[in-house]
């Protein structure tokens, strides 16, 4: 009969316990799965805004082109490359002026930091419109070419194929957007739309990387993979370079940071889901010790001695 009630009593327990975990589980997923909220994004940058980026670099793969005609035919580039030797490349981006029409000149400049054999260090012109990404490069081999430059991006629910950076016949477009994430950035966690994406190398054909966009800003806050964007990495002669890229340093504000590295939508479905299955086992525990260590009263009329005869 003790066995029973027992038995009994941890049922009614584990099934309040379903009754409260079962609904902050299923809304933890569904948190989880759904977008951040995202309000419409304004032009962030003023005259001396600037954003630095490091590229960490395990594989470079160079950009060799010819200009003729007023297009742009590329060949085979040269990659960069030893074992168990990462490379640094410093790119910055400060921001000069600012036009009625929100677009922005700005300089990006380059500095490797490589013994594999890459080497570059230049600045180069630019006028593009962070709004729209419209690019046109001011200086250099590539001076008078227009493209798409997207150091901002805001598109919840891009078109599979559609461009993300390009220039004269050549893109970086949009594979699919898998999901939203929280990652740490800047000594804090940031919330981001991320999206995978591809560009075609004339040696290695269609390679891959995933970009992350900060979802106050829109602004660019770290790539990963083979990193490839046509204008930005494209003025250094990069076709794309295995690693990662992170904003290292900026005076933009990108927003408030999170405090735990996951969907702000679904933390609090979660705590509550996880706080419920704590509770449960505390309450169970306590429970199961205490039916254990309660003595056994002796039923009356009974003694628990023979009689000796």
């Amino acid at each position: 009969m003790k066995s029973t009630k027992v038995t009994t009593q941890i049922m009614v327990l584990t099934f309040i316990a379903l009754i409260l975990f079962t609904p902050t589980l299923s809304i933890a997923q569904e948190g989880m799965s759904k977008n951040f909220y995202y309000a419409d994004f304004t032009n962030p940058f003023i005259e001396g805004s600037y954003l630095e980026y490091l590229l960490g670099a395990d594989i470079i793969r160079t950009w060799n082109y010819t200009v003729e005609d007023g297009s742009i035919e590329s060949f085979n580039g040269s990659i960069y490359y030893e074992p168990n030797v990462r490379s640094e490349i410093h790119i910055s981006l400060n921001v000069t002026t600012i036009h009625p029409n929100d677009d922005v000149d700005a300089i990006i400049s380059y500095v490797a930091e490589t013994t594999i054999g890459y080497e570059i260090n230049a600045a180069f012109q630019i006028r593009f419109n962070p709004m729209t990404g419209n690019c046109i490069v001011q200086n250099g081999s590539l001076e008078g070419f227009e493209g798409t430059l997207t150091l901002l991006y805001d598109n919840l629910y891009p078109e599979e194929g559609a461009t993300i950076s390009s220039l004269d016949s050549l893109n970086v477009t949009i594979e699919d957007k898998p999901n939203t994430v929280g990652i740490e950035i800047l000594d804090g966690f940031q919330a981001t739309n991320i999206y995978n994406c591809s560009l075609f190398d004339t040696l290695d054909g269609s390679v891959y990387h995933r970009r992350y966009y900060d979802q106050d800003t829109a602004i660019l806050l770290q790539s990963f993979g083979a990193n490839g964007d046509r204008i930005f990495l494209g003025l250094a002669n990069i076709s794309y370079v295995s690693g990662l890229m992170r904003l290292v340093a900026t005076n933009v504000d990108i927003g408030f940071p999170l405090p735990v590295p996951i969907d702000p939508n679904a933390s609090i479905p979660i705590l509550i889901g996880v706080g419920s299955v704590s509770l449960f086992a505390i309450f169970y525990i306590m429970f199961y010790r205490a039916q254990r260590k309660a003595p056994e009263k002796p039923k009356k009329g009974k003694s628990k001695w023979k009689k000796s005869r």
